[in-house]
């Protein structure tokens, strides 16, 4: 935990109170109260309308900002699935190209948990990852259907393996999956 932030938020919640306490004395010692109280109804209607702005803009804040969270939950699980899905269709292929497979999507799923998260919510790219990244789309490109198993492939001897497309699509948080119907195996970069 960030004791630093936490702090100093503290102190600034401690020095808001103050004041605020401090202004309450002062309009009780200037009377202001006997000042207002001809006009209390419309003072009155004044707050509550504040008050009910204040409400409609803050349940649209929360709106906005519980979307923005699912979007993000949802990305990080499309991401996972496409992952674990590399992986279990590279167990059909020849075993150096499933160690290859294997490693790049390793590397990159440690640097997306060790830094890129931290950099996201930094708001800036995180470098590392998407070489990182590249690296595992390179991976995957170069394996041709001729590396495959043959005969240990569930689909057929042709070496049908699940088609994977990532759509990589720029400001986005993750690549979005789809895997259409059984074909060579192909990994196509939709820009």
């Amino acid at each position: 935990m960030n004791w630093t932030a936490v702090s100093s938020h503290a102190v600034r919640l401690v020095g808001g109170l103050a004041a605020a306490l401090a202004v309450y004395a002062f309009m009780r010692q200037a009377n202001f109260a006997q000042f207002t109280a001809p006009d209390g109804e419309g003072i009155n209607s004044l707050i509550s309308l504040i008050g009910s702005i204040y409400a409609v803009v803050f349940a649209f804040v929360i709106f906005v900002i519980w979307g923005q969270f699912t979007g993000v939950e949802e990305a990080a699980l499309r991401e996972c699935s496409l992952l674990n899905e590399l992986l279990r269709f590279s167990q059909y292929l020849n075993p150096d190209v499933h160690r290859a497979i294997r490693r790049a999507v390793s590397e990159y799923v440690q640097r997306v948990a060790d830094s890129e998260w931290h950099s996201l919510g930094e708001r800036r790219k995180d470098q590392p990852t998407e070489k990182s990244f590249a690296t595992l789309i390179g991976t995957v490109v170069r394996t041709s259907p001729r590396l495959c198993l043959g005969s240990s492939a569930p689909w057929s001897s042709r070496c049908y393996c699940s088609s994977l497309s990532i759509r990589f699509i720029p400001g986005s948080l993750a690549p979005h999956a789809s895997v259409p119907s059984p074909s060579f195996f192909s990994f196509h970069i939709l820009s």
